[in-house]
């Protein structure tokens, strides 16, 4: 039995780090994602959003709580990391996007 929980923290750390990989190869490729608490909050707000990425580490109360709800009313995943100093640079906060605004397009 410890093994197998061994084996499954291990596969949810795995697959919570590649959260992080996509949001940094699509925040270096301006594609969709965005980054830091008020980007975040906006996405979500507007059901933009696919995934909310966060630092198991950020500790902003009220905005994590905030984000956490606003992920829930539109059925948003949420994608907590442990020990990822790439998502701790971006303030600790960031989302996947299923689409871009107009204004957004290159």
């Amino acid at each position: 039995m410890e093994a197998t929980l061994a084996t499954f923290i291990e596969q949810e750390q795995k697959e919570s780090l590649a959260a992080v990989e996509t949001l940094q190869r699509q925040i270096n490729t301006n594609g969709l994602a965005v980054v830091g608490s008020e980007a975040t909050r906006e996405a979500l707000k507007r059901g933009q959003a696919d995934m909310l990425i966060l630092a198991k580490e950020f500790y902003k109360g009220e905005q994590k709580e905030e984000l956490v709800k606003l992920a829930v009313r539109h059925g948003i995943k949420i994608e907590t990391v442990s020990g990822s100093h790439i998502l701790n640079q971006y303030g600790g906060v960031g989302c996947l996007l299923r689409y871009l605004l107009p204004e957004h397009y290159t």
